[in-house]
């Protein structure tokens, strides 16, 4: 079943993903990470202390490459997947039929859109950097506050974003960045960075630890638990590429009161 919402007019996400190289690409990345899975299976337990997990939003989702892992962890809950490109839903359409899945909707929405697509999910998953590409303040803001919308008190959130200081090069990188937006020789954030993919160009936002928690607990979320993909290796013992854009892996949950 695919569902459209407040696609009126196409964002720069929008035309971003609707390349056809982007849908090969995330084609041929069908698997999810075993940190990925970890972080899912966290915020369902999370969730778990609350409510049962029967309701789910998996946000950004591609050609749908986490929604196996998903049914896997939870065989009877109801998903609804969503992806701000219609050739992406296209193709996750094509990808659950192919895998069998069953009770699991795929539609279009702007993440900024989804607080007017039900209140009551107990786990919202967000795997593929998504809030990264939401290009303002404001903008991550009111994504924030879409997906507290879309969640019952206790539901969880789990989020994979980029951070700056991720690895060394990158940590220069930014700091050089950083200086000169405090020069005004920079417009925007100083964990903006320009991304390019065929004919569309956008910005790609790295959030520092601090900046997300200070986001998220604006937003309404509690119990926020933010590490990075090392920090996760160090402690399973699973090793990663000394090259891993390490990013943030990140559950949270949504106030009770």
């Amino acid at each position: 079943m695919q569902q459209t919402l407040g696609m009126d007019q196409p964002s720069a996400a929008e035309e971003f993903w609707s390349q056809d190289s982007q849908v090969e690409a995330f084609s041929k990345n069908s698997d999810v990470l075993l940190y990925e899975s970890d972080l899912i299976a966290e915020a369902i337990a999370a969730a778990s202390t609350t409510g049962e997990v029967k309701e789910v939003h998996a946000v950004g989702v591609g050609t749908g490459r986490e929604l196996p892992a998903v049914r896997a962890l939870l065989p009877e809950a109801k998903i609804s997947a969503w992806d701000v490109s219609e050739p992406m839903v296209q193709a996750c359409s094509a990808f659950v039929q192919d895998q069998g899945l069953t009770n699991i909707s795929v539609g279009q929405a702007d993440i900024v859109d989804l607080s007017s697509h039900g209140t009551n999910a107990d786990l919202v998953v967000l795997l593929n950097a998504i809030l990264c590409y939401v290009n303002t303040p404001q903008d991550r803001r009111r994504a924030l506050l879409a997906l507290h919308g879309l969640l019952r008190s206790g539901g969880t959130i789990a989020v994979v974003v980029h951070q700056p200081n991720s690895r060394p090069d990158w940590a220069m990188w930014f700091g050089f960045r950083s200086l000169l937006c405090r020069l005004s020789l920079a417009e925007g954030s100083s964990g903006d960075r320009r991304i390019s993919h065929g004919d569309s160009t956008m910005l790609f936002h790295h959030f520092r630890p601090t900046e997300l928690r200070r986001l998220l607990t604006e937003s309404g979320f509690e119990h926020i638990r933010i590490r990075s993909l090392r920090t996760w290796s160090r402690e399973t013992g699973h090793r990663i590429p000394w090259r891993s854009p390490n990013p943030l892996m990140v559950t949270a949950v949504r106030s009770q009161r």
